[in-house]
């Protein structure tokens, strides 16, 4: 159960991640009615003059092509490059939550088969590792610069706005949702090699649990030894030397059973004897 909510949590922040634009944030020293610039794997936010524009590499082709109403990029070069390193990012971050989801769905229902666990456990450790995949590829380009090439176009100049970048609180976001998969990982393998039970022993358990006591038929108990353990101990009275012998009581009685009566029914049916006395 605890495999399962790493799992659950770790997934979860990987989602919102993938789905928020805070991935970095870049500020300009250079251009002052300009104040930062925010994105995520696929999406650009720019405030500029207190106002915000959002605009996605995917559905904003034209607009990027064409520089009229949003920033532009340096040469065609970076834009090729930040082209492929956005399709990356993405395809490598879709397939993680694709098989963080699918071990989701099967996660409670995997334990009891061996070959489904470790089926589990190869998803799980795919997801986390593409996942931190991503964030290594997004922490390395933003090193370097790579993560904000935008231009504004003031009349026919270009000018660089963006002088300064830092991560943001949606990189740290993916990483530990990436760790949190790892953490479920281990405890999924440590569940499936430690605490594993073999089929042939569940088998065996449950044919304990599941065999019948059996019926007790023709059950001979000496009455007389039974009443005498049940019986106070007492000092024996020494006998006249004239009294009668009384005759020896019959050695063996059948105790009146039923066939599914047990030991516990007979016992107390010779308490209620001795109480009766």
């Amino acid at each position: 159960m605890v495999a399962y909510t790493l799992l659950f949590m770790g997934t979860g922040l990987v989602l919102m991640a993938f789905g928020t634009d805070f991935w970095s944030e870049h500020t300009s020293i250079d251009v002052p009615n300009v104040s930062y610039l925010h994105r995520g794997l696929y999406r650009h936010c720019q405030v500029e003059n207190q106002q915000k524009i959002c605009y996605s590499r995917y559905s904003d082709q034209k607009l990027l092509e064409d520089g009229l109403r949003i920033p532009i990029f340096r040469n065609h070069g970076t834009v090729k490059s930040m082209r492929h390193f956005e399709s990356v990012l993405v395809i490598l971050d879709g397939i993680s939550l694709v098989l963080a989801l699918n071990a989701l769905l099967f996660g409670l229902c995997a334990c009891a088969n061996k070959c489904a666990i470790f089926t589990l456990i190869i998803q799980i450790f795919c997801s986390a590792a593409l996942s931190g995949v991503c964030g290594a590829m997004y922490y390395e380009h933003n090193k370097k610069g790579l993560t904000f090439p935008l231009e504004i176009r003031n009349g026919e100049t270009v000018v660089p706005i963006f002088t300064r970048s830092f991560l943001s609180w949606s990189f740290f976001m993916s990483i530990f949702g990436s760790f949190l998969q790892f953490l479920s990982c281990m405890f999924y393998i440590f569940g499936a090699t430690c605490c594993h039970v073999p089929p042939e022993k569940r088998r065996s358990r449950s044919r304990e649990v599941q065999r019948p006591s059996p019926a007790l038929k023709n059950v001979y108990v000496n009455e007389k030894e039974v009443l005498q353990s049940m019986s106070p101990k007492l000092p024996k009275k020494p006998v006249p030397p004239n009294s009668p012998v009384p005759k020896p009581p019959r050695r063996f009685q059948i105790a009146p059973t039923a066939p599914n009566m047990t030991i516990s029914d007979i016992m107390e049916y010779y308490e209620d004897i001795f109480d009766k006395r």
